[in-house]
C-alpha cells in the first residue's frame, strides 16, 4: 500500500472497527496525538488506542465517513485533506484533561466537517496522528453553536436526568473494552480498566 492507500485504510478502521485493516495500516507504537480530548482508552499506542477511537467515534455518529478532498506526500510524512461526515444519533463526549468529560446529546443532525489530517509512516505503517479539525462549523452544525435556549434545555435536561453519568460511563467502558480486545489480538499490553470520570 502507499501513503495515501494506508491512511485511507486508518480512516476506514475508524469508521468500520476492523481490526484486520487496523493491523495491517496502524504501527504497534503509533501514538495519536488527538486522544488528549478522549476517552482514556484512545490514548493507548498502537491499535488498541485507535480501536477505542473508533468505538469511542461510530458511538456519536452513525453512517461515520470520510470524503478524501486532496493529499499531500514528503518523504515518510503525509497529509490528507478531509470532510467527515456522519448523522449525530448517539452522545458527543469530549474529555478534556483535567476536567470532567463534556457529553452533548444526540440531535439527529447530519456533520459534514472540514479536517486536515497528518501522519508519518515506518515500514508501510503510520506511526502518528495529528489533526486540525473544524470542531466551531461541527457543533454549529449540531445546533449547540451559537448558545440557544433549545440546546442549553437539552443539555440541562440530559445533565440533571443522570443521562450524562450514564452516556460517559457507557462510552469509556465501550472504548475500554476495544482497546483490550485488540490488544489481545495484537499482543499488545493489555491496558488497565480507566478509573471514574
Amino acid at each position: 500500500m502507499d501513503a495515501r492507500e494506508i491512511m485511507e485504510g486508518e480512516f476506514q478502521m475508524l469508521a468500520t472497527g476492523d481490526l484486520e485493516l487496523a493491523r495491517q495500516v496502524i504501527a504497534p507504537d503509533h501514538i495519536n496525538y488527538m486522544a488528549v480530548d478522549e476517552p482514556p482508552a484512545c490514548r493507548e499506542v498502537g491499535v488498541p488506542g485507535l480501536m477505542a477511537t473508533g468505538v469511542w467515534l461510530r458511538t456519536a455518529f452513525s453512517g461515520l465517513g470520510w470524503d478524501i478532498l486532496d493529499f499531500i506526500e514528503s518523504d515518510d510524512r503525509a497529509c490528507i485533506f478531509a470532510e467527515m461526515f456522519g448523522v449525530h444519533t448517539g452522545p458527543f463526549i469530549v474529555y478534556p484533561p483535567g476536567e470532567k468529560p463534556k457529553v452533548f446529546p444526540a440531535t439527529g443532525r447530519e456533520i459534514r466537517v472540514r479536517q486536515a489530517h497528518f501522519a508519518t509512516f515506518r515500514d508501510g505503517k503510520t506511526t502518528s496522528h495529528v489533526a486540525v479539525r473544524d470542531d466551531m462549523t461541527m457543533m454549529t452544525q449540531l445546533g449547540y453553536l451559537p448558545p440557544n435556549p433549545r440546546s442549553a434545555l437539552r443539555l440541562a435536561k440530559h445533565a440533571l436526568l443522570g443521562y450524562n453519568r450514564r452516556a460517559v460511563s457507557e462510552v469509556t467502558r465501550a472504548a475500554a473494552e476495544a482497546a483490550r480486545d485488540a490488544a489481545t489480538v495484537v499482543g499488545a499490553p493489555v491496558p488497565q480498566s480507566p478509573g471514574p470520570h
